[in-house]
């Protein structure tokens, strides 16, 4: 894990990683590991931090943030994001397709997804912002 991690975005998480169904990674403590996972779920155990898949790894919300990807990070405008926190693909000039980190003024925001200079968004419906309310 660490070494996709490191590959993929130039930095890594420390700790205990268990994989779940359909390659969720969760991320536990030192104290975790001495527990006796056979008749566990791993889902109980640790933080989600993202999704193994053929292509790599695709980490959630708080998984990029705690990561703090160093590679593969593309840095949004104010609009970008406001549509990528709506729930929005956007259209994006970059030659980079995969999964990447996304920043805004250089703070790590989340994580995407490129292909084809389409940011396809991965902000669960659940999450996504409605409407934005300003002071």
């Amino acid at each position: 894990m660490q070494r996709v991690m490191k590959r993929q975005y130039g930095t890594l998480l420390q700790g205990t990683f268990y994989e779940g169904s359909k390659g969720r990674v969760y991320l536990g403590t030192k104290q975790t590991s001495k527990v006796d996972l056979r008749r566990l779920n791993a889902e109980g155990i640790g933080l989600y931090i993202g999704r193994l898949t053929d292509e790599g790894f695709r980490p959630s919300i708080e998984g990029a943030q705690l990561l703090r990807p160093k590679k593969n990070v593309i840095e949004l405008s104010e609009e970008q994001l406001k549509e990528w926190l709506m729930g929005y693909n956007i259209e994006i000039e970059t030659d980079f397709n995969g999964y990447c980190g996304l920043s805004y003024k250089s703070e790590i925001v989340g994580p995407g997804k490129i292909a084809n200079k389409k940011l396809w968004n991965y902000v669960p419906k659940e999450r996504r912002i409605k409407k934005l309310i300003k002071p």
